[in-house]
């Protein structure tokens, strides 16, 4: 039970913070922001994160709630394929349906990680990236 809180909590403020992104933009939203939407506290960002830079990394967890929410809608009898097909559908279609994503601006750097991350911001619909390698 306490790691389903303890996810429940992390999920709220990465869901909050990227629905803020998307609204006032990732400049015009506050760690404050984030907390007051979430309806979590300080201590409860800063225990996952570090920045609010390190929101940006979780992108990945957006994606893997969103396919949760299509398995539940999908037909059990569907095979592979078609399964496939209806996650690629849908998930395209929510990138489409995500205008704002694409004016905000990513920095990414690190060693390997920052190309699985930029892979999946392209996917997002996010365009205006930048990856720093060294």
């Amino acid at each position: 039970m306490e790691k389903d809180t303890k996810r429940s909590v992390k999920s709220r403020i990465v869901s909050a913070a990227w629905q803020l992104f998307y609204e006032k933009g990732y400049n015009g939203t506050t760690v404050d922001d984030i907390i007051e939407l979430s309806g979590t506290s300080k201590g409860s960002f800063y225990y996952y994160f570090s920045t609010k830079d390190e929101l940006l990394n979780t992108l990945s967890l957006i994606l893997d709630d969103y396919y949760e929410e299509l398995e539940k809608k999908m037909d059990p009898e569907m095979n592979s394929f078609s399964k496939l097909l209806y996650l690629n559908y849908e998930t395209h279609t929510m990138m489409e349906e995500q205008e704002k994503v694409r004016e905000t601006r990513i920095l990414l750097g690190g060693a390997g990680i920052g190309s699985i991350i930029a892979e999946c911001a392209l996917r997002f619909g996010f365009e205006d990236i930048v990856i720093v390698d060294g």
